[in-house]
C-alpha cells in the first residue's frame, strides 16, 4: 500500500465577521489552486501569514500572482503578516507580487557569532519604521548562548520594497483580530483600548476594542452613566491582570452611581473568568448575553469564533457547545475547541432575559461609521430647511449672500489646493483602495479634540514624490487654517496677503499651460513642490517646541495617459486641538523692544522668499533708534550684527544684549533684512557711548532698562 501523499501547501483559514486569515505553510508552485482559494474571500480585512512558506517556484509565482490580483479586487483591505526570507525575496524583485496589500512585518535572518546558531526575527514596520528607511539593522542577542546574533543579509536589499512603501493604516477592530488570532501585535495599535458609545433610548452602548490593560479609563467610562448599559466586548483582544482589576473597578462603580443594569455582549474566556464573580453577586444587575466560542470544520480545516447567545442556546446550561454550521462546506457541521473549564462557567452563568431592542442596538453599534458623503447628496443639507417651513428662505438667502461676501474678501488669503489641469485624457488606472476613504474630498475638520488637514499631491510619474508632496502639503493646509485663526488683524493685512500671492501665481501658470506641453507643465509643478515642502521645513525651523501636524492616512490613484502612468496622492495629517492652540499664540506673539513690534516668522512666507526663519516687523516707530535707519513694517530681521536671528523672542533677546554692550562702548548697531519684494537690505543704527555720571563711574554695565519708546502703528484702531 502506498503512503498518502503529503500535501505540498496547507491553508489554514479563520474567518470573523469582516474578518479573514488565511495561513499558509508549504511550497508554492503550479499546483497552487489561487483562483479556487479566491473564491468567496470577498471580506473587509484579509490577512495572509506568509511566516512558513519554505518555498515559491516560477510557476507557483504566476498562480500567487493571480490570486493577489483578484483577492485584491475583492476585499476593502489586504494586509501580509510575517513574510520569510523566501518571500521577502521574491517581493523585492517580482512586480505585483504585492498587489494593493500593505506588508506589516516580515521575518528577517540573524546568525549568532558565537555559537553559530540560526534564527528569523520579526520586523514590523510600525516599530522599525525609521531602521528600514535608513537599512539600519540594530544587533540583538542570541537565546541560545546569550552571544550577539547579527543579520544575515544585505539590508539594502533585504528592504528594498518595505523602504519604499508608504506607512500602512490599519483599523483597531483588524489589529483585534490580528491580536486574538495569531498574538500579533500591530506595532501599539492593540496595546490601547479604544472606546465607542452609543446612546439609543435609555440604554448607553459601549463598545471597546483593544487590549483591556492599565490603559482602561475607568474614570472616563463611568462620567455620566445613567439608565442601563451596554458592554460590547466582541473586539477586546485580551484581559491583563491589571485590566481585569479595573475592569471589575469600572461594572462596580457603575453600579454604584445609580445605573439600572449592565448587559455584556461578546465575552471571550478571559473576560468570562473577570466577569463571573460580578455576575453572581449582582442579583441580576450583571448580565451576560453572549459569549465567544472558537470553531473549526473538520472538512475545510477554516476556523471561526461564533457568539453564542445564552437565552436560546439550552447546550450550553450543560456545559457543551452548540451545534455551528460551517458557511463555507454546504453547511457541514463544525467542533468547538473551547476548553471545558470556559464551557463549565458558561454553564454557571444565569440564563438574561430576551432583549431583542439590544440586542438590535449592538449591532448598530458593530457596523462601520457611515461616511457623511455616502447617505447625503449635495443638497441634502440645503433641503432639509425647506421640509421645516418656506418661511425660512429669506434668513437662507441673507445668510448665504453674507457668506459669498465673506468668502469673496477672505479668497485671496484661504484659496484651497486646486486639482492642476491633465497632461490630456487621463484614464484611470488603480488606486491603494476599492473605494476612496470619506476624508479624501475634505479640507479641515475637526474631530475628537483633534484638527484633521487633508490635501492631495499634484499628478506625478513618481510614487514616491507624490506621497512626500502630499505629506508636505498636508503641513500647508494646517498653516492656512491657522491663518484663518491668528486673530490679529495687523498681523492678517500684513502678511495674509503677501503668503497668498506667490503661491497663486504658481497655480495661474498652472492654469495657463496648454495641453500637451509637459515639460512645462512638469516644471511647474516641481515649483510647487519645492514650495510646498519649504513650507514644511520652515515650519520644523521656526515652531521651536511645538508639536507639527502628523500625516496619519494616505490614499493615492494612478492615471494612465498615452504610454505614461501618473500618481496623485491624498493625505490626512492630525494636530491635537491644545497643539493648534499654542501654535497660534506662539506666531501671533508680539515681541517689543527700541519701539519696535515683532512677531515669528511664519513658515507660509517660505512660499515667497528664500528665507525659513527670521523675525517680522509689525510695527516700528519712525521716531525711534530703528525707525530712523530706516526699518520698515514688513521687513524681516535675519541678522543682527552677525548673530542669526530665528524668532521675534531671539531678536528682543539679541537686540537688548547688543544695545547695551554699545552703550558702554559706542559703535552701530547693524540689521540684515530681507523685504517682502524680496530684496536685501542693511540698516544700520549709529549707537552713541552714554556717558555715566561721576557718581556712577564705578559700576559696570549700562542702564537697567532700555529707554522707553513708543510704538507706532499703522492701524489706529490699535
Amino acid at each position: 500500500m502506498q503512503p498518502a501523499r503529503a500535501l505540498k501547501l496547507n491553508v489554514h483559514k479563520t474567518t470573523e465577521p469582516n474578518h479573514v486569515l488565511l495561513q499558509f505553510e508549504g511550497v508554492i508552485d503550479e499546483e497552487f489552486a489561487g483562483g479556487e482559494l479566491a473564491k468567496g474571500l470577498a471580506s473587509e480585512n484579509l490577512v495572509l501569514d506568509l511566516s512558513k512558506i519554505k518555498r515559491l517556484t516560477s510557476f507557483g509565482i504566476r498562480e500567487w500572482v493571480g490570486f493577489i490580483d483578484q483577492a485584491g479586487a475583492q476585499c476593502k483591505n489586504l494586509y501580509f503578516v510575517d513574510c520569510s526570507p523566501r518571500v521577502v525575496v521574491q517581493m523585492n524583485m517580482v512586480v505585483r507580487f504585492v498587489g494593493r496589500a500593505s506588508v506589516l512585518s516580515v521575518l528577517a535572518p540573524y546568525v549568532c557569532d558565537n555559537c553559530g546558531a540560526t534564527s528569523e526575527r520579526r520586523i514590523d514596520v510600525f516599530k522599525h519604521d525609521s531602521a528600514i528607511r535608513s537599512f539600519t539593522v540594530e544587533e540583538q542577542s542570541c537565546d541560545a548562548c546569550n552571544g550577539t546574533v547579527e543579520f544575515d543579509d544585505e539590508p539594502n536589499r533585504y528592504f528594498a520594497y518595505l523602504a519604499t512603501q508608504p506607512r500602512p493604516a490599519i483599523a483597531p477592530e483588524c489589529a483585534a483580530f490580528l491580536a486574538r488570532h495569531l498574538d500579533y501585535q500591530v506595532g501599539q495599535a492593540t496595546s490601547k483600548i479604544r472606546v465607542a458609545k452609543l446612546i439609543e433610548g435609555d440604554q448607553t452602548i459601549i463598545r471597546l476594542v483593544g487590549e483591556i490593560g492599565n490603559t482602561l479609563p475607568v474614570d472616563q467610562l463611568k462620567e455620566g452613566l445613567e439608565g442601563e448599559v451596554v458592554l460590547d466586548m466582541s473586539g477586546a483582544t485580551r484581559i491583563t491582570p491589571t485590566g481585569g482589576h479595573l475592569w471589575r473597578t469600572f461594572v462596580a462603580d457603575a453600579l454604584l452611581s445609580g445605573v439600572a443594569k449592565v448587559r455584556l455582549f461578546g465575552c471571550g474566556p478571559g473576560l468570562l473568568q473577570a466577569t463571573q464573580e460580578l455576575v453572581a453577586g449582582s442579583s441580576g444587575m450583571v448580565e451576560i448575553h453572549s459569549v465567544t466560542l472558537p470553531y473549526r470544520c473538520e472538512g475545510c480545516a477554516t476556523s471561526f469564533s461564533r457568539e453564542v447567545n445564552l437565552v436560546n442556546e439550552l447546550a450550553l446550561r450543560s456545559a457543551t457547545a452548540p451545534q455551528m454550521l460551517c458557511p463555507d462546506c454546504d453547511d457541514q457541521p463544525m467542533v468547538s475547541f473551547a476548553d471545558q473549564k470556559t464551557l463549565v462557567q458558561c454553564s454557571h452563568l444565569p440564563v438574561p432575559a430576551a432583549a431583542p431592542q439590544v440586542v438590535e442596538y449592538v449591532e448598530r453599534a458593530r457596523q462601520p461609521a457611515p461616511s457623511p458623503l455616502s447617505h447625503a447628496g449635495p443638497h441634502a443639507q440645503s433641503a432639509a430647511p425647506m421640509v421645516a417651513g418656506q418661511r425660512q428662505w429669506p434668513l437662507l438667502i441673507g445668510v448665504a449672500a453674507l457668506a459669498v461676501i465673506c468668502a469673496a474678501a477672505a479668497v485671496v488669503i484661504l484659496r484651497q489646493p486646486r486639482v492642476n489641469r491633465d497632461e490630456g485624457p487621463l484614464k484611470y488606472y488603480e488606486a491603494s483602495d476599492l473605494s476612496a476613504p470619506a476624508w479624501r474630498d475634505k479640507r479641515v475638520y475637526v474631530e475628537n479634540a483633534n484638527i484633521y488637514s487633508v490635501a492631495q499631491s499634484t499628478l506625478s510619474p513618481d510614487k514616491a514624490t507624490a506621497f512626500a508632496e502630499a505629506s508636505h502639503a498636508t503641513t500647508e493646509q494646517m498653516l492656512y487654517h491657522l491663518v484663518s485663526q491668528i486673530g490679529d488683524r495687523n498681523w492678517y493685512h500684513l502678511l495674509g496677503v503677501a503668503i497668498a500671492r506667490e503661491r497663486d501665481a504658481v497655480f495661474r501658470e498652472l492654469d495657463r499651460v496648454k495641453k500637451g506641453d509637459k515639460r512645462t507643465m512638469e516644471g511647474i509643478r516641481r515649483r510647487l513642490r519645492d514650495g510646498r515642502q519649504r513650507v514644511a521645513q520652515s515650519w520644523g525651523e521656526t515652531s521651536r517646541h511645538l508639536v507639527p501636524p502628523a500625516t496619519e492616512s494616505t490614499y493615492w490613484e494612478s492615471y494612465r495617459t498615452g504610454g505614461d502612468v501618473y500618481y496623485r496622492v491624498w493625505a490626512r495629517a492630525r494636530m491635537a486641538e491644545k497643539n493648534f492652540d499654542a501654535a497660534r499664540a506662539y506666531y501671533r506673539a508680539r515681541t517689543e523692544i527700541l519701539g519696535t513690534a515683532v512677531v515669528p516668522y511664519f513658515p507660509l512666507l517660505a512660499w515667497k522668499l528664500d528665507v525659513d526663519r527670521g523675525a517680522v516687523v509689525v510695527a516700528v516707530n519712525p521716531d525711534s533708534l530703528l525707525g530712523h535707519a530706516g526699518l520698515r513694517r514688513g521687513d524681516i530681521v535675519l541678522q543682527v550684527n552677525d548673530q542669526l536671528i530665528s524668532d521675534g523672542l531671539s531678536f528682543k533677546q539679541v537686540v537688548e544684549q547688543t544695545y547695551h554692550e554699545l552703550q558702554r562702548n559706542g559703535g552701530s548697531l547693524t540689521l540684515q533684512v530681507i523685504r517682502l519684494d524680496k530684496k536685501r537690505r542693511t540698516i544700520t543704527a549709529r549707537v552713541a557711548k552714554v556717558r555715566r555720571p561721576i557718581g556712577d563711574r564705578g559700576q559696570k554695565g549700562g542702564p537697567a532698562t532700555l529707554p522707553p519708546a513708543n510704538i507706532w502703528h499703522d492701524d489706529p484702531s490699535q
